[in-house]
């Protein structure tokens, strides 16, 4: 996780949230894949999940640094 840290520290906000947007559409596809039984891999759900808050968390920083040019 460090070094996942580091990287979405090196990242314009608008980047963050484009990586926020694709885990949020992947998170969709994954809950829909497992309630119709397609997927079996719940631990990836979970790993989403906390991948999402660490986005919003930095994009959240960010703002409030006044990095929103950046």
């Amino acid at each position: 996780m460090k070094n996942r840290t580091r990287e979405y520290l090196g990242l314009p906000i608008s980047e963050l949230e484009s990586q926020l947007r694709s885990c949020q559409d992947e998170t969709v596809n994954m809950r829909f894949n497992l309630a119709t039984r397609k997927a079996t891999n719940y631990a990836r759900l979970k790993v989403l999940r906390k991948e999402i808050a660490q986005l919003k968390y930095f994009i959240d920083m960010k703002r409030r640094a006044g990095q929103d040019a950046v």
